[in-house]
């Protein structure tokens, strides 16, 4: 298909539109009369199309502010090993650390979740097969197709035995697909390619979803995280108030030795948590913490011998070359 504007509207706007078929979902967008459509046997199930001014962002360049968002960092008692963390699978690894902060100052292993994430079935290792969900599902959860080791799968979605959609996907460990608003899905089918060496199948489960999940923790952390913040270029400061002793404070601040971190103007021992990110204890009470980055002394001092050194070798190979053209 090809969509335009003809006239004055072609003058003043754009046209995007996209489409989806049954068996490779969206497509890429295109506008102004450029072609699109399906591949092979496909059938168009859904177009998308979006009118702009010219000179407008187009539509896969939308901003958006996360609303379940905490900016620079909050208070988060749940602390796992991080080794630990390391033996388990992505998937797994992404619940935890939706409630848990990652670091080997905790010797932990012990979690739990409150995502009332259920499996559903247990492992499907031929390529192709149908399953029926034990009830409907609906925009409340989120369907998940655990798949560790299969690069692509395919999910047809059914209600009633009516086709509603198709979802593909290019990934390994699991895939998420949130139900659109009004939609009940109670049977789908599964297709991947074939298993590899590291490959196990497939297991279907459900869960919250995310924006129940998201919603549910930021109302636990928004009352625990930090007020007063001020960025200035290398320094960060900001207030906030600990509830008890020895709580630790997680912070979207990547881990490097040349930030150093002050409570009250007392610096303060920071720990390398998620993987590469910046936390550290505090006691109970009001904490100014500033944030402050610069180069450590004794590396600045390294380099300024390596030039010293640089500086009398230099002069004394032409010392020595101006003594013999002398001679």
């Amino acid at each position: 298909i090809r969509v335009a504007f003809t006239g004055q509207l072609a003058k003043n706007f754009d046209i995007y539109y996209r489409i989806s078929d049954n068996i490779y979902g969206w497509h890429d967008w295109v506008k102004n009369g450029e072609k699109t459509g399906c591949y092979n046997y496909g059938e168009i199930d859904r177009i998308q199309i979006d009118a702009r001014p010219k000179e407008s962002i187009e539509p896969w360049k939308q901003y958006y502010k996360n609303k379940y968002f905490i900016e620079l960092g909050y208070v988060n008692n749940n602390l796992i090993n991080e080794d630990y963390l390391l033996t388990l699978s992505d998937f797994e690894k992404e619940k935890i650390l939706r409630k848990y902060v990652a670091t080997n100052t905790t010797e932990n292993t012990y979690y739990d979740f409150d995502d009332h994430f259920i499996n559903i079935s247990d492992y499907f290792e031929e390529p192709d097969f149908t399953f029926e969900l034990p009830e409907p599902i609906s925009n409340n959860k989120t369907l998940v197709i655990i798949n560790g080791g299969i690069p692509i799968v395919t999910v047809h979605l059914y209600y009633q035995d009516q086709y509603l959609r198709t979802e593909n996907f290019y990934q390994y460990d699991y895939c998420n697909i949130d139900l659109r608003e009004g939609e009940l899905v109670d049977k789908i089918a599964v297709s991947f390619t074939d298993i590899d060496e590291t490959g196990f199948g497939v297991v279907i489960a459900t869960k919250d979803s995310d924006n129940y999940t998201l919603g549910t923790l930021y109302n636990d952390r928004i009352n625990n995280s930090f007020t007063n913040i001020d960025f200035k270029n290398d320094y960060i400061s900001a207030d906030i108030n600990i509830n008890s002793d020895n709580s630790f404070v997680y912070t979207y601040i990547p881990y490097d030795e040349n930030w150093h971190v002050y409570d009250n103007g007392n610096e303060i021992s920071k720990i390398n948590c998620n993987f590469g990110f910046t936390g550290f204890n505090l006691d109970q009470g009001e904490h100014h913490i500033e944030f402050r980055y610069f180069i450590n002394n004794s590396s600045s001092n390294i380099v300024s011998l390596c030039s010293l050194f640089e500086i009398v070798v230099v002069n004394s190979i032409l010392f020595v070359y101006k003594k013999k053209k002398q001679h």
